[in-house]
């Protein structure tokens, strides 16, 4: 049956899009021959256009006394043009949406021509102005008529299509650039932004011109060459030459008048006599390097005259001498001379003779042609180019014709024959469904049985053709999808051991098979990073074999105290543990739980390791964090990222500085629903590796033996309030609190921790001297200077000395103080820049000095930092901090910043 239907449903289909396809070619044909007369319209005005066009452009350029009845006579043969273009539009039925806009465009803009005309009269309206509009309602005319290339899918008429569209484009640029030279020869000279549209303009018409030959016919080529004489062509080239010539004389010397004419050099001259400042010489050396530049390439021109020449080397004469007159001023100011005297050496020096060249060399670089005889010229050529856009617009009408009718014959072929293939294809069909049907119908119901769940189902198979064949594979297929269910119900049981059956819940899936690389969460978490002690010196004493033992026996028996407290394990590391709870209270207890459960892992792992007890440290910190999937298409991992996720990894090892269990973060401690219920104490507020913002950390220590819970209990009080004196760098203080600590918990390792660093503070100065430090470099809300962005870097400025000093008493590696110092230089440095970019772009009027006070702060760091190198840090260096640079930072925001920013808030 699927040998005969599917070629017959192939003929149909086939014969059907083929006449579809015709159909369309001749819908197109009717249009397309409409389509060209439209065409053939629109470029007729656009022909009147591109005339009024430049005559305008040369009476504005004439200011009124050219060209006056040439123009009244042009508006009239425009007026008809325009009147014959819109009984065409009215006429037309035009599907296609982008040649209504265009049209629609083109009559909007022809609205206006009157008003326009009448700015143009009373010169009221500039020629950039002028060609402006004409040009954009001769553009949107060429739009209508470039979409007729478009539409056109006849490749030979196509190829007519865009000769004539690049033709008529070329000429458009003919016509733009006529008008444009009208101007420049009606004034004498070339405004600089008409220049550059000049030559814009050369170079687009001879790149259309190349592509209407690529597409044009042999017999249109030929046409071409014919009615574009070289004679016709030759006048245009050598006007242009002039022009070009003439146009680049005139720009330099433009320049020169307007920035570095002789009165500009005395000026600086007598700025530097009066206020006696630098710059003014160095704008004088500017001007004159600038002045000298221009005429060496006026000098390099390859059509300069002797007499030119000779001009130029008068005014260089004149500038040497204000050169050497500087010379000799200098010198005279040295001596205190008196300012007549030296301003009798300036007066002196006569610039008449280089005016007078000057004046010679601007009559040189006058243009010279009668505008009305440019316009003849190009005028003629436009025209010539007129006669061979009629010949393509006609040669592009009769193809039109021709494939209309020829396309007319080949859809009443293809209907025909459409209808033939469609009657014998439904006889056939009929012939055959009555023999696939009825036997089909009943493997239907049975397939209906098997989607509905029922797999007890009986298959008669009572022939050996295709039916038969089918019933087969049905029956196979019944006994593949009960095995395959069977193994997919453990294939998910086996699966969830990777990716729990929580994770899916939280990114909202049901099955494993519908994550994505990308699926993702914003979620509030508390992450747990468990991790053993000293785990590398103890499995170097044990064989592979027993460490992996070990491993195994000791998450054996953790996994199921997270997975008890709602906890989710995110992954094994090794020995460490990462664990995720929704509920803070959860991951406490579950952390306190673990602890507790060290016990019962010696005991069943001693005869492994040979009676040696593994401790655990545990870090908690609760925040938002991405849970998602990561990874690439071959190899996925479900995991969580955020800063949250890195705090508590480091929390974890701060339990090895404190020798604690178990710590958490400020922000885990206010998310516990009851404090009162967990044995906790204050632990520090600290900065942990790659943060700079200190965060509060609490010791939990419920899961201490009894003991150590109640003598913690007893010296609770005593212990946080040195903890928060220590905040306060009263270090004699903290150390006598914590030497009662330990009178009372010999035991208590942090309070020991705390007595040492005191002792390390202490040898490098006393607690007084660090306490005045700490309270100098703090930040206060006195030194804003009302600008978000620039508050917030001074305050972090403060933040990272004071990190950077209490770090140098505390006995931080000499490697942790250099990369402090060098980040801290960074960061002052590109705060400076910022401030530095905003002087410049307001003109800040004491910029130099700001600059300057930036400068030598930077300095001063700098042999700071020589100094830690080659002597280390103590008291005496700290307190060169405080004075050189912290109390320097409060002085210049006070003063320099606070006026910076009240200038500039003034200017915003």
């Amino acid at each position: 049956m699927l040998m005969v239907a599917l070629p017959l449903l192939g003929l149909i289909y086939f014969t059907i899009d083929n006449t579809l396809n015709k159909l369309i070619i001749v819908e197109q044909m009717n249009s397309l021959q409409e389509l060209s007369e439209l065409a053939i319209t629109s470029s007729a005005l656009i022909h009147e256009l591109q005339k009024e066009r430049g005559i305008s452009a040369g009476f504005i350029g004439g200011l009124g006394r050219k060209f006056v009845t040439e123009l009244e006579n042009q508006r009239v043969k425009t007026d008809v043009s325009i009147s014959h273009l819109k009984k065409i539009i009215d006429t037309l039925i035009l599907d296609d949406k982008k040649i209504q806009d265009s049209l629609q465009s083109s009559l909007k803009k022809l609205q206006k021509i009157n008003s326009k005309r009448i700015l143009i009269n009373r010169l009221e309206i500039d020629i950039k102005e002028e060609l402006r509009y004409y040009t954009s309602i001769i553009d949107s005319l060429l739009a209508s008529i470039n979409y007729l290339a478009k539409i056109i899918t006849d490749g030979k008429l196509s190829h007519n299509a865009m000769a004539y569209v690049n033709l008529l484009q070329a000429k458009e640029k003919a016509g733009i650039e006529r008008g444009t030279l009208n101007n420049a020869f009606s004034k004498g000279h070339f405004d600089p932004t008409i220049y550059k549209k000049f030559i814009l303009l050369v170079g687009a018409q001879d790149i259309y011109i190349k592509n209407f030959f690529f597409f044009a016919t042999e017999e249109q080529q030929q046409f071409y060459k014919k009615i574009i004489n070289y004679e016709a062509t030759n006048k245009v080239k050598l006007i242009r030459e002039m022009a070009f010539k003439k146009a680049s004389k005139s720009q330099i010397l433009s320049e020169l008048r307007s920035n570095f004419w002789p009165r500009g050099l005395i000026q600086q001259l007598q700025n530097y006599v009066l206020w006696d400042e630098v710059r003014y010489l160095n704008e004088f050396y500017q001007q004159y390097q600038n002045a000298f530049t221009l005429l060496e390439s006026y000098k390099n021109l390859p059509y300069v005259s002797k007499t030119e020449y000779a001009n130029i080397k008068t005014i260089q004469s004149i500038f040497n001498k204000y050169k050497d007159s500087l010379a000799i001023i200098i010198e005279l100011k040295k001596k205190s001379e008196e300012l007549e005297t030296i301003e009798n050496i300036i007066d002196d020096i006569d610039y008449t003779p280089a005016t007078k060249a000057f004046n010679d060399l601007l009559n040189g670089s006058h243009l010279g042609v009668e505008s009305i005889y440019w316009w003849k010229i190009a005028t003629d050529n436009i025209n010539r180019l007129k006669q061979v856009e009629d010949k393509i617009a006609n040669d592009l009408k009769q193809s039109a014709i021709s494939l209309r009718k020829k396309a007319h014959s080949t859809f009443a072929f293809y209907l025909l024959l459409s209808g033939i293939t469609t009657l014998l294809t439904v006889l056939l069909t009929v012939l055959f469904a009555h023999n696939i049907v009825t036997p089909l119908k009943s493997l239907v119901r049975i397939a209906n049985q098997i989607t509905l769940g029922n797999r007890d189902i009986d298959i008669d198979i009572d022939s050996k053709d295709e039916t038969g064949q089918l019933s087969n594979a049905m029956l196979q297929m019944v006994y593949s999808i009960n095995c395959s269910e069977s193994m997919l119900k453990d294939t998910s049981v086996a699966y969830a051991r990777f990716v729990p059956d929580e994770f899916l819940e939280l990114l909202s899936k049901k099955h494993i098979v519908e994550i994505q690389l990308g699926n993702h969460i914003e979620i509030n978490m508390t992450v747990l990073f468990a991790d053993i002690r000293s785990f590398t010196s103890i499995s170097e004493k044990m064989s592979p074999q027993d460490t992996f033992n070990l491993i195994n026996n000791y998450l054996n028996k953790m996994g199921p105290i997270i997975h008890e407290h709602n906890g989710i394990v995110d992954k094994y590391i090794g020995d460490a543990i990462m664990a995720l709870f929704i509920n803070a209270d959860d991951a406490v207890k579950a952390s306190i739980e673990m602890l507790q459960k060290l016990d019962d892992c010696n005991s069943s792992c001693n005869p492994i390791r040979q009676y040696q007890k593994i401790k655990v440290g545990i870090g908690l910190n609760t925040g938002k964090l991405m849970l998602g999937i990561i990874g690439e298409a071959n190899r996925l991992q479900c995991t969580v990222i955020s800063d949250a996720v890195n705090l508590a990894s480091r929390l974890e090892g701060a339990t090895k500085t404190y020798k604690c269990s178990l710590i958490i973060s400020q922000n885990t401690y206010t998310n516990l629903s009851d404090h009162d219920a967990y044995a906790i104490r204050f632990l520090d507020n600290i900065r942990v590796k790659g943060r700079y913002e200190r965060i509060n950390i609490f010791e939990v220590f419920d899961c201490e033996p009894q003991e150590s819970q109640i003598h913690k209990h007893q010296t609770l009080q005593i212990f946080e309030e040195a903890v928060h004196l220590y905040q306060e760098h009263k270090f004699i203080q903290v150390g006598k609190l914590m030497q009662k600590c330990l009178q009372l918990n010999p035991f208590d390792a942090a309070a020991e921790i705390y007595l040492q660093r005191c002792r390390r503070f202490l040898k490098v100065g006393s607690s007084e001297y660090w306490e005045q430090v700490a309270i100098k470099i703090n930040w206060k809300n006195s030194l804003s200077v009302s600008d978000p962005t620039i508050d917030d870097q001074h305050r972090e400025i403060f933040i990272r000395i004071k990190n950077l000093v209490m770090s140098i008493g505390s006995g931080v590696s000499e490697e942790e103080i250099f990369d402090m110092l060098d980040f801290l230089g960074s960061y002052v440095t590109s705060h400076f820049t910022l401030e530095e970019m905003y002087m410049e772009i307001y003109n800040y009027p004491h910029h130099a000095f700001h600059k300057e006070q930036h400068t030598m702060l930077i300095k001063t760091y700098e042999r700071f930092k020589r100094q830690y190198k080659e002597n280390g840090g103590d008291i005496y260096f700290v307190l060169q901090i405080q004075q050189k640079i912290v109390e320097w930072v409060i002085d210049h925001i006070n003063k320099e910043d606070k006026d910076l920013w009240g200038f500039l808030l003034n200017r915003r």
